[in-house]
């Protein structure tokens, strides 16, 4: 009888075991392969990512013990189409808990871990948390369960359920994949798949387990998102790297998780697969036993039981820079909901240019509140002019939103501010004033005479008066930066060597400038760029376009990228510029000289390669032609000038032609002879000379022009 009995079990022991390994554990890195071969510049950001987790891991302290607690936010998706795939609260509760115990090294079989590996088994610092409010601000249980047609949804099935934003939350599948037990990607590629999959059968934990034979505790999951943060197999290269010098170049990049032949499953126990020579990786001082207890391997539940402390650091790494938004997720805090709370989320006009000086406010009023909205005070104004009351009746649903039309307001022509907010939802104080104001500037009519100059004196004046921004993913876009500007303290910035996208367009628009009155006009601005790759194979691209109808159709005017745009060197870290590294580029705006309304916008196109400078926009206007001889005629302007004086030449044939700069009392200032052969503007900087009179001298061919300039900073 307990031959049979044994015999038994030893032939469900063999069919659980080839059961184990016909399952494909793990899918990321066929998934990997895939995004990699569609899109090259995936590899390109998985490269760079490498070499910032290389540089953070050195400079982190091997053990994590009182470093800051890191909470990421989960909002788990439930597909499913029986009963069965619709796991309980209780399992998803008892698996957040396996995570929260596998990352923090409180998980109760920590003693299966072997001696030699207790000293580098690893509390992550890592925690996780439900989600209590949605990307909306509304509040969430963190778990969406969404009923399906089909009973196998595709491996990365976002058609069925739209991830949250992954630059504020963790999102976890859970469904029917097949004969796969999870899939997850590596930080740096596409946003539409940068989740976490899970067969419904491995989700659970020691007191509600699921239902996958040796693997329903739970460690699927803490597989799979240690593949999310950044983590390799232990077993990817094989033996490879088993010396201390190679360490970085070992499958799993990890110094201290020893080298194995090849993937592990049931619970293998002691052995040593790979032979590790002298110099040993640290912290071991001879050849060690295969890990075959971590989280990255493919043993049963019950015998993965540690992160090492290297792979500990790599993940922080990970959440430090490919994934450091989740630091600022609001996504585990819980939302302030009143009961009565009525704000406005967007202005939808006036933004930008208008055309008409009266226009027709319109703004999106939301209902922050669990009570339905039924009225509530519109309040708006001009720049900081009289407050318009509009009483608004209704019934708006709890989080539902409507689009208001407010009543017709006249300005005058130029740049303006436009501020609208609620007061008295349901007759009563508003206890939430977080969300009650938007603001957005706009300009009307004839724009703003020139010459204009925009040198990014300050954080202060950024966003400039009438200038605004479009940023259509709410990630990265222009902004000031302090320290790096080509004249002064700053400039505008693109931080695209941290922008983990390609093809996403920033734009900033200027407000709207009047071009007539001359009869030419340029535009100039100082650039400062360059690329990481080499040889360059992606770039970023800056373009400049220009609006004459209010801002309904622009005309590029300006772009450029890769080495035409680069001002320096290639570079693999974040680009800064010296004050070497400047580029003026000088754009004409002749053909545009007819219109009094005019937009211009800076766009960024980011590739993820580098940083992106601009500096010292100047719009100057020329008055005036002097024709010299039959062959040539100047143009000089603008005048008044703010320290940028340029010069048209128009020629047909070989000149030599002479520039002279005097001041008041007659003191040669500056002396400048060129030879022109066509079309050319000549640019002087005036502005290290003191405000005041002065007079340029243009001699060619023995015949000399005079113009008096004005210097007015």
């Amino acid at each position: 009888m307990k031959k049979i009995v044994l015999t038994a079990v030893i032939a469900a022991m063999a069919h659980l075991s080839v059961n184990s390994q016909a399952l494909q554990h793990c899918g990321t890195n066929d998934h990997q392969k895939l995004i990699e071969a569609a899109d090259p510049s995936i590899t390109k950001a998985r490269e760079k990512l490498e070499r910032f987790t290389q540089n953070y891991s050195a400079s982190t302290s091997v053990n994590r013990t009182g470093q800051v607690l890191i909470t990421i936010p989960v909002v788990f998706h439930i597909l499913y189409n029986n009963a069965a795939q619709n796991i309980s609260t209780a399992r998803i509760m008892d698996q957040l808990n396996v995570l929260n115990n596998d990352y923090a090294k409180l998980n109760a079989d920590t003693g299966v871990t072997p001696l030699a590996f207790r000293p580098i088994a690893a509390n992550t610092q890592i925690q996780f948390c439900l989600a209590q409010q949605d990307p909306n601000g509304q509040p969430t249980t963190g778990i969406l369960r969404i009923p399906i047609s089909t009973g196998n949804p595709s491996t990365f099935p976002s058609n069925l359920s739209a991830p949250w934003s992954r630059n504020s939350y963790l999102n976890i599948y859970v469904g029917n994949f097949g004969g796969i037990l999870g899939v997850a990607q590596l930080p740096g590629g596409p946003a539409n798949t940068d989740y976490v999959n899970a067969l419904y059968t491995t989700v659970g934990g020691p007191n509600n387990p699921g239902t996958e034979p040796a693997y329903d505790l739970g460690r699927t999951l803490t597989h799979e998102i240690g593949h999310w943060l950044n983590l390799y197999h232990t077993f990817d290269g094989g033996c490879q790297g088993g010396n201390a010098n190679n360490c970085s170049s070992s499958g799993d990049n990890v110094c201290d998780t020893p080298p194995t032949s090849g993937s592990n499953f049931n619970c293998p126990g002691t052995q040593n697969t790979c032979t590790e020579t002298s110099p040993f990786p640290p912290p071991y001082t001879s050849d060690q036993n295969d890990m075959t207890v971590n989280y990255m391997d493919y043993v049963d539940d019950e015998c993965m039981v540690m992160f090492s402390q290297g792979q500990a650091n790599r993940m922080v790494a990970c959440i430090n820079g490919a994934r450091s938004s989740l630091l600022q997720s609001q996504g585990c805090i819980p939302p302030n909901v009143q009961a009565v709370d009525g704000g406005i989320t967007a202005i939808v006009n006036p933004i930008g240019a208008l055309c008409t000086s009266t226009f027709t406010p319109t703004i999106t009023l939301k209902n922050f509140g669990t009570n339905p909205l039924t009225s509530v005070n519109m309040n708006y104004q001009i720049d900081n002019g009289t407050v318009q009351v509009q009483p608004w009746t209704g019934n708006l649903a709890s989080f539902a939103s409507v689009t208001l039309n407010l009543l017709p307001v006249t300005v005058g022509n130029g740049s303006h501010t436009f501020t609208s907010y609620t007061t008295q939802p349901n007759a009563v104080t508003d206890p939430n004033h977080a969300n009650d104001t938007s603001r957005t500037n706009f300009s009307v009519g004839v724009g703003q005479l020139l010459p204009y100059q925009q040198p990014f004196t300050g954080s202060a004046s950024f966003l400039p008066s009438g200038w605004s921004i479009s940023n259509p993913d709410n990630s990265t876009t222009w902004d000031y930066i302090a320290g790096y500007g080509h004249s002064g303290n700053g400039c505008m910035w693109m931080d695209n060597a941290n922008y983990q996208a390609n093809g996403q367009v920033d734009e900033i628009s200027m407000q709207a400038l009047d071009l007539t009155g001359g009869v030419s006009a340029n535009l100039s601005f100082w650039v400062a760029y360059t690329y990481w790759t080499t040889p360059v194979q992606y770039s970023d691209t800056l373009e400049v376009l220009i609006s004459t109808n209010c801002g309904v159709s622009y005309n590029s005017i300006y772009k450029k990228w890769s080495t035409a745009l680069a001002t320096a060197p290639p570079q693999s870290s974040d680009f800064f510029p010296t004050a070497s590294q400047w580029r003026q580029e000088t754009v004409s705006l002749q053909p545009y000289i007819s219109f009094n309304n005019v937009i211009l916008k800076f766009r960024n196109i980011t590739d993820y390669e580098n940083n992106m400078f601009v500096d010292d926009i100047n719009i100057s206007i020329v008055t005036g032609i002097r024709k010299l001889n039959d062959n040539l005629s100047i143009s000089v302007g603008p005048n008044p000038n703010q320290g940028k004086l340029n010069v048209r030449i128009d020629t047909q044939s070989a000149q030599q032609v002479d520039f002279k700069i005097f001041n008041a009392v007659g003191s040669l200032l500056m002396d400048e002879k060129i030879g022109v052969t066509s079309a050319v503007i000549k640019q002087f900087d005036i502005s290290k000379f003191p405000n005041g009179i002065y007079h340029l001298t243009v001699t060619t061919n023995g015949q000399t022009y005079t113009e008096k300039l004005v210097l007015n900073r």
